[in-house]
């Protein structure tokens, strides 16, 4: 008769089992992210550096953007996200407001609407990531100069658009001419997202048959937004110039559709974001905290946009709630991580998005 195992031992067991198993996960992490430099003998399913002279972080360090080439004519740009910086206090904060190197955040390419998985329907597309650490949406040019916590004078390297214009020029020759294009980007790339689109469409892509742009969480309200982009960001008067209102992302939204109508326009956001509230609030108050009560006017607000850009042709919503009352704030963004699986009220988010793509528009969620 066999000896019945100590606990202990079990517990040892599985513990070397847990270990083994993050070893290999690591692994694999890290044999995923060695990413060559993109070159002529590039493969199909693998990510290359894209790294243009003259490209730079917040702080002077080099940057660099990521393609993956796929097997199907269609391409997507996705911009990433990491906060904001609109003045010297945000500016002097750092990580606080906004993510000010590329850093180890590089593995955003694994994840969301970049993962290489048999359930994400872009997986075979072509995508390119741009990576974002200047503070300024996508759409800066400016050296910004403040004080810092010590009291010495630093930049801030606002170079978001110079850095994705040295990117894509970099990338012409590579890219082709796809018969679909999605631009898309979760928070701060949702913003860059708004932003590019209309000049991606029409700069690079003028011939594609399947234009499509998804914002993914960027909604923010302030007066003088027109006045940021020009001093603090450097952005180019062909952007700025847009942003009339107190709404940016709606201001581009509405020059994409007059200027590239064909272009379908796509609106994901949370009913409640915690995140966006966060910004909200500072840009409101100066006091960077998400309340419940800042949610429930984040809402009202979010419900009046809502209204007006789908009034434009060709645009669809999905305002969804991860929560089950109508008072708790909720999570910031699906592309980012959850695009694989995210579901809402029975509804796949990539299932929306793919039947989008393909010519049915069908709102959901605070949009009914």
């Amino acid at each position: 008769m066999k000896k019945k195992m100590s606990i202990w031992k079990i517990i040892l067991i599985i513990f070397a089992v847990l270990i083994v198993g993050f070893i290999v996960l690591v692994k694999l992490i890290i044999n995923n992210l060695k990413i060559s430099e993109l070159s002529e003998n590039h493969k199909t399913g693998t990510w290359y550096r894209v790294t243009p002279e003259g490209a730079i972080d917040s702080i002077g360090e080099q940057w660099h953007g990521l393609i993956r080439f796929g097997t199907e004519n269609k391409v997507i740009i996705n911009f990433y996200g990491g906060g904001v910086s609109i003045n010297e206090d945000t500016a002097k904060e750092g990580d606080d407001f906004y993510f000010h190197t590329i850093g180890d955040k590089e593995f955003a390419q694994l994840m969301g609407i970049s993962a290489y998985d048999d359930k994400n329907p872009l997986k075979d597309w072509t995508i390119i990531n741009v990576p974002y650490c200047t503070g300024d949406w996508h759409i800066g040019t400016n050296d910004f100069s403040y004080i810092d916590k010590d009291g010495n004078e630093q930049i801030l390297h606002h170079h978001g658009y110079t850095n994705f214009k040295l990117m894509m020029d970099m990338l012409k020759e590579y890219i082709g001419n796809p018969d679909t294009v999605l631009v898309t980007g979760w928070s701060g790339g949702g913003f860059g997202a708004s932003f590019l689109a209309e000049e991606i469409f029409q700069d690079y892509f003028p011939s594609a048959e399947n234009k499509n742009v998804l914002v993914d969480a960027a909604f923010l309200l302030k007066d003088d937004w027109k006045g940021i982009a020009e001093n603090v960001w450097g952005t180019p008067e062909h952007i700025a110039e847009r942003f009339t209102g107190d709404n940016l992302v709606l201001d581009s939204l509405h020059s994409l559709s007059e200027h590239v109508p064909e272009a379908k326009i796509l609106f994901l956001c949370s009913v409640r974001d915690e995140a966006l509230i966060q910004y909200q609030n500072y840009l409101d108050t100066g006091v960077f905290e998400a309340t419940k009560e800042k949610g429930k006017e984040f809402e009202k607000n979010l419900k009046l946009m809502m209204n007006d850009l789908l009034s434009m042709d060709n645009t669809a919503a999905f305002i969804w709630n991860d929560k089950g009352n109508d008072t708790d704030l909720t999570t910031h963004t699906v592309t980012m991580i959850q695009f694989v699986d995210a579901e809402y009220g029975g509804i796949k988010v990539s299932d929306w998005l793919m039947d989008a793509i393909n010519g049915k528009l069908v709102n959901y969620g605070l949009t009914e």
